[in-house]
Order: structure tokens, then sequence, then C-alpha cells
């Protein structure tokens, strides 16, 4: 067997009413002429001698040339320049970003201005993954003979998690706001926004793909010998569909695997590598497959080969198959063939000379020899609008053969379309879902109906919502439910501590220390005393959701005996702009022992930010006495020093019906509140007696009518601010 002409693989699939197909693959050269741009239209081409990548989101398109990233519009247009301290290896658009790695490095680009937004030392990167919609960055790498995962916030960079060992085979896809991950042994592991789903172990999985927006994920086993490959469906309930076998091809003794693939709910293009071996040499036959949902093959396209020689097995880490369903950019890597691009489904072929490229949508970047072809393939209009889509809630709480829950979406539009189309496609086994209405003209609003069957065990799925134009996807919004098998009540708190710590003066003279488990804030020796204030300055995160009142609680002492109107004892909010003071004291009251207060917040903070108190000692004169100028602070609940804000004697309870009435007692059964759900509302917020959730209490719920009676939850421990979501 003679090695044949090497080439790069390179494939494309758009996701369309149609199943519409593309593949950039090819066998080398000659044919149609090897700098021919496609029969579709031609934007434009520009000139790029020395370019080894490119990259693209909706707006941009960036080419790596050695250690220069470019970026240009899609009319051509220079928008920015960056020199990176090494060679460019990996190229990837996303979002608003543009992410590149180096031997050593990872970091992201402001495409418009250049600008570096952060980098970080990574060695080894193969992967790059980008959940566009999460802004997630999932990096593989290889250290040794093991694989490690990486995950990164897109924005700013920051570690969310990992790195985790994968062992010695790792295969890693990202789409919209699910990544699927293979690691050493064939488990699937299921990530969104950075955080692990779930495994689905024992499988012995060799390849996986997350289609949210057909509420699918797709995994495979390889075959080879007599044995097939399989295809593996699951819903986003992680539970298990069905299972189809895949053409054998024959001859693949040593193994056939699926190296990449995509899918529009009704056909597959699948990727296959098979491997033979000849005396010491393994030999690689690549191929594309085109396939029903039964695994019926409807079409096979020979891509070349190569042996363990000349050109290894090219499989794993570059991504065979591009593909769009508006969704933003996806991608490929440094290829090996000669690339033809073949619109499946009656599209002619056009080859060229060298392959990289990237698409958005329906825009195609291409490098081409010396040149980078800007290109787009003729679809629907709908392409170039965006569409926003929105839920009133990201988690729904459900009881097993319990009542149907109601969740509020919102579509707007920019561009231009007419009618959008919302789907729930695929829900895991279980659930009955249904949308009402279920297309309108933007913008409009629509309501998500879940039930959750008798039959339906405890655990945790995911519901994609699908907004469409014309057919084509253009937005998802992954929905969390969570399945309970009895009526529960599912508590998260907003309330927020801190003891982070840093100093924060107008003046030498203040300070603060950290002593057996008190913050002392205090004078400093010999400084002289300035008018003015100082101490401990700590950011704390205020939930987007914590009901109003907002209140700041800390225990204080101190021992000064006067003169008054000399120091003042203070709690001052930063707002980004000016120091307000929420709360100060004479340091000559009463205050000997430890004093609990809470100050009302409410007029100085922003929820969903950090904001910026001061624990502070102010001096109101020159003159004043340093003797005895200090205070002490610690913790209201715990014997140590921390900052808490909470919300003051409230709560909000969620997932009633009409007419549900709550009722909140302590434990000893004292009724502290209660309210009834009103109609056009699943939520009640109460106010409970003075004092009695400041901040925090032992307490029990009853909710009536439920099944006909009244149904009463554990005892258990309630801060003021809770919310808490009825499963009932």
């Amino acid at each position: 067997m003679q090695p044949r002409t090497l080439a790069l693989i390179i494939a494309v699939t758009i996701l369309l009413n149609s199943a519409l197909l593309i593949a950039l693959t090819g066998q080398g050269g000659g044919g149609a002429g090897n700098a021919h741009p496609p029969t579709w239209p031609q934007k434009l081409s520009v000139n790029f001698p020395t370019a080894d990548y490119v990259a693209t989101t909706n707006s941009f398109v960036a080419v790596a040339s050695q250690n220069k990233i470019t970026v240009l519009g899609w009319d051509g247009a220079l928008l920015s320049e960056t020199v990176i301290q090494e060679e460019v290896t990996r190229l990837v658009g996303g979002g608003d970003y543009i992410i590149f790695a180096t031997s050593t490095l990872v970091g992201a680009v402001e495409p418009r201005t250049g600008c570096t937004c952060w980098s970080k030392t990574v060695s080894g990167i193969i992967y790059l993954g980008v959940e566009e919609t999460t802004s997630t960055l999932y990096a593989l790498y290889r250290s040794g003979d093991h694989y490690y995962l990486l995950i990164l916030d897109l924005a700013s960079g920051e570690e969310l998690n990992g790195p985790y060992d994968l062992g010695r085979y790792a295969y890693l896809r990202s789409r919209n706001s699910l990544t699927t991950v293979i690691r050493e042994g064939g488990d699937l592991g299921i990530y969104s926004r950075g955080t692990l789903l779930t495994w689905i172990t024992g499988q012995g999985f060799h390849s996986a793909w997350p289609f949210p927006e057909l509420g699918l994920i797709i995994a495979s086993k390889s075959g080879g010998g007599s044995t097939s490959p399989q295809l593996y469906f699951y819903d986003l309930g992680f539970n298990l569909e069905f299972t189809i076998d895949l053409p054998n091809l024959g001859t693949c003794y040593e193994g056939l695997e699926i190296d990449d693939l995509a899918t529009d709910g009704e056909t597959l293009m699948v990727y296959y590598i098979c491997t033979d071996a000849y005396y010491y040499v393994s030999y690689y036959r690549h191929y594309i497959l085109g396939l029903n949902m039964q695994g019926e093959e409807l079409y096979r396209q020979y891509i070349g080969e190569t042996n363990s020689n000349y050109g290894g097995k090219q499989s794993g880490n570059t991504k065979k198959i591009l593909e769009s369903s508006c969704f933003g950019s996806l991608y490929i890597d440094q290829g090996y063939w000669t690339p033809i691009i073949q619109l499946y489904k009656g599209a002619t072929i056009a080859r060229f000379a060298q392959g990289h490229a990237s698409l958005s949508q329906n825009k195609l970047a291409i490098l081409t020899g010396e040149q980078v072809w800007l290109t787009s393939i003729p679809f629907s209009p709908s392409l170039e609008a965006s569409v926003k889509l929105a839920s009133s809630l990201d988690e729904v709480f459900l009881r097993a053969g319990g009542p149907v829950r109601e969740v509020s979406l919102a579509v707007d539009l920019l561009g231009t379309v007419g009618i959008v189309e919302l789907e729930a496609p695929n829900p895991p086994v279980g659930l009955s879902v249904s949308i009402e209405p279920s297309s309108g003209s933007p913008p409009f609003t629509a309501t998500l109906t879940i039930q959750a069957s008798d039959s339906l065990v405890e655990g945790d799925g995911w519901i994609s919502i699908v907004a469409k134009a014309n057919g084509v996807p253009l937005k998802t919004l992954l929905l969390k439910v969570k399945v309970e098998d009895a009526p529960s009540l599912i508590k998260r708190s907003t309330y927020q501590t801190t003891n982070d710590l840093r100093t924060l003066t107008t003046a030498p003279c203040y300070q603060y220390l950290s002593e057996s488990g008190y913050v002392n804030v205090s004078y400093r020796h010999p400084f002289p005393v300035e008018v003015g204030w100082g101490g401990a300055l700590q950011a704390v995160y205020i939930d987007g959701e914590a009901p109003a009142p907002l209140y700041a609680t800390f225990k204080h002492y101190d021992s000064y005996k006067g003169p008054s109107e000399m120091w003042s004892k203070q709690l001052i909010v930063y707002d980004g702009e000016a120091y307000h003071v929420a709360w100060q004291s004479d340091l000559a009251d009463e205050a000997s022992s430890l004093t609990e207060v809470h100050i009302n917040i409410e007029d100085y903070v922003e929820r969903g930010e950090e904001n910026y108190f001061i624990v502070a000692l102010a001096a109101n004169s020159e003159s004043a006495p340093t003797q005895g100028a200090w205070w002490k602070l610690r913790g209201t609940l715990w014997s140590t020093y921390y900052f808490m804000v909470y919300s003051k004697d409230v709560l909000v309870v969620r997932g009633l019906d009409e007419g549900q009435t709550v009722q909140v007692y302590l434990s000893d059964g004292t009724l502290i509140g209660q309210a009834t759900c009103q109609a056009g509302s699943d939520t009640v917020t109460i106010q409970v007696t003075e004092g009695s959730l400041t901040p925090r209490n032992t307490c029990y719920f009853k909710i009536f009518p439920v099944d006909r009676g009244t149904w009463q939850s554990d005892i258990m421990t309630v801060y003021g601010g809770d919310i808490l979501t009825f499963s009932g």
C-alpha cells in the first residue's frame, strides 16, 4: 500500500431546514483548479503571504501570521493588529473576543482595539472550546502523557475550575452553552458555565458532541473488524433515548473511530478514521459519510490516507466539521489535505491549495495560498438577524405528578425578520413541555409550561428553548429543571458575608489589625491625629434578587471614656463615586460590652454588583486624645470577624399556585408571617414579625391547599432574604 497525497481535511456543516451540509474535504491538487474561489457569490480577498490560521465571529475575521494577529471586518477593513510574544498555535473566535494560544500561553484579544485583554501561562494547549452564551473557555492541554482540562472565564481569564487530570486520552467539544468531555476509560463529562453537570461512566465512549438546540448529546463508540461503531443519543436529562449502529466499512481491522460529527436532527454528517496495519506501519483512511437518523448511509466521500510514518493519524484535537446553526463562530485547526469545498445537495466543487477555514453563520473565511477569501453562502436573510431570548427563571422546581409550572419567555430582535418560532425540542423523558404562543413577531412574550409525570424520579435535567426564523435556529436558552418526588421547599439564601479585608485610610494615623477573632480599628501611633477616617475595607457582592430592605450587621465594643465628639465609629459605603456614612456612633457612647448593630443600607448599595464597605475610626478634631482610641468588631452570629449583609425580616416563596397561602412559624409554634398568592403570580413576599429574622431563626412552613390539605415542612434554619421555591 502506497501512501496517498497528503491533504487537509476540513468539513463544514450548515444546519438548515433541509439539512444542508457543506464539507471542505480533498484528496490532493488538481481537479477544479487549486486557487479558484467557491461558486457562490464572492465578497473579497485579502493578501496574507504568511497566514497560518483564521478565526471568525459574525463581526470579525482574525488571521494569525506567526506571532501577529490581524483583525478585519467582513468588508476587509483593517480593525487592529496585535503582536504576541510567541508564535500563535491556536486561534478561536468567541463572543466579542479572539482567543489565541501559543506553546506556553493562552489569552484573549479585543478585536476592535487589538488590546490583549488577558493572558496566562498554560503550556501544551491542543484544543480550545468556547461556550459563547455563557462566556466560558475550555482549554485542553497535554503535559507528559496526560491531558488536562482548565476552565476559564472568557472575558477576564479567571480560572473557574480545574485543572482536571483526564488521563492519557481526552476529547472535547463545546457548543452554545454545553461542553462534552471524554476522559481516559471512555467516561463522558457534561459541563455548562464551567460547572460539571454529570459524568456518564462505564460506557467506553471515544467522542461526544453537545447539540443543545436539538435537546441532544451524542456520543460514539469505536468499531473495527466485524464490530460496527455506534452512536448513543441522550436527552438533556442525561437519559439514553436510543442507539444506532453505523456502517462498518468492512476492512478496518485495527479500528474504526468517529472523529467528528454534525447533525440537524434529520441527517448526520460523520467523519470516519479507518485504521489498518501492514508490518510495522499503521495506515489511516479518512471518510465523510452522510447518514439518516437510523444510521443508513446516504452518501460517502473518501478523503485520503496518512500513515504512522508520514502525517500520523490526524485525529481527536482538530475539528474536521465546521458547523453553523447561527450560534456564532466555530473553527478548524491546521489540517493536512488540499481541501475541496463541497456543498452537499447540489452544489459544485471548488479546490484550494492549502487549507484553513472558519465559519460564522453564513460567512466563511478560507486561507487560500497567500490570500484569505471572505465569502458568504447564500441562505436565509434571517441569518443577519440576532434574537434575544430571556426567561423569568433560570431554574424550575417540580414535583413528580405535581402541578404545572410556568416560566415567562421574552423574545426580542436586532435586525429584520418576520416570524420567530419557539420550540423546546426533545425534552427529558417524563417532562411534558409546551410553549404558548409558539411563534410571534418580536418583541413578544410567551409562556413555557412544564409538568413532571408521576413516574419521574428525583434528579436534575435541562430543557432547551430554541428561537428559530424560517427554520434556522438563532438562539438557544438552557433552563434547569429539578424534580422532587414529594412536595418540598428548596431554600436559596441571599445573605452575604466576608472577612477579606484591606486597609483604606485618609491619613497615616489610622489602621486596623486582626487579632483573636476580632478586627481592631484604631489610632496608629506615633502619627499625629488628622481629621479624617480610616479602617478596614471589604467588598461584598449583593445578590441581584435579595429582597428589600437590605441591612448590614456586626457586633462591636470599645473602652474609650471621653471626651465626647472627638472620635466616631463609622460604617462608610463607597458607591463608585463618593463615600457615604451609613452609620456612626460617638466613640464615647456606652459600648464597653459587645453591642449588636443592624444598619439599613438600602439607599447606598446596588444589587447584582460588588459593593464596598469600610468599618472606620474617624477623628473630628486634631486635638482628639489618643488614649483608648480604638474599637473592636466581630460577626453577629459567629465568634470571629465577618461582615454580613442580609435582608431584614423578609422572605420570598416561589412556585405557588393562585390562592395558596404560606404561613411561617418559629420552631416553638409562633406564627410570624403569612401571605397568599395572587392571580397572575407564583410568588409571595412575606414580611415577618419585627426582629424574628434579624438575621436568622429556626422555622417551619405551612402551605395550603396542597392536594386538598395542608403541607408542612421540616424545621429549618432560615435567614432574612431567603428565597424558597415550592415544588408541590
